[in-house]
């Protein structure tokens, strides 16, 4: 992520939430990759830190269109930061547990209202987990109403 019209990086809460993931992940593969938002100092500040050899980086400007998706089809849990809205639900699509890493807000709309709501009740100080049992499937749903084959 980065900062955004709703959102203001802050380097120093994303690096804390990295931390705790690989920490209370010991025994899994972390991988790490950005956005085009993502300040261009974030990577040279994450290598710095003593957990950071632990990370499997892979910068967004070197991976192939699809690569992140294929990855979240494979992972456990994805970890976004709340500023990137349709990874969150590209990642609840991929059917993993979603990790919402909370950066700082500019102001509260419909949209940071949202991510409230789905993280309701699941809150920790830097990282907000969203447990979906299913994966979202939209598009079936829409279809099925649209064709008559549900009632939902």
């Amino acid at each position: 992520g980065g900062s955004s019209k709703r959102h203001q990086w802050n380097e120093a809460q994303v690096l804390k939430a990295i931390e705790q993931i690989v920490q209370q992940h010991p025994q899994s593969s972390v991988i790490l990759t950005t956005s085009r938002r993502t300040p261009e100092n974030f990577l040279a500040h994450l290598g710095q830190q003593s957990y950071a050899a632990r990370l499997d980086i892979y910068p967004v400007e070197h991976t192939p269109q699809g690569w992140i998706f294929e990855q979240m089809q494979l992972a456990d849990t994805v970890y976004v930061t709340e500023d990137s809205v349709s990874m969150i639900f590209e990642a609840q699509t991929a059917g993993c547990r979603v990790g919402v890493i909370a950066i700082d807000r500019l102001k509260s709309d419909r949209i940071t209202h949202m991510i409230d709501q789905l993280a309701h009740d699941q809150i920790t100080d830097v990282i907000r987990l969203l447990h979906h049992a299913a994966p979202l499937s939209e598009a079936d749903r829409v279809a099925s109403q649209i064709l008559g084959l549900s009632s939902s």
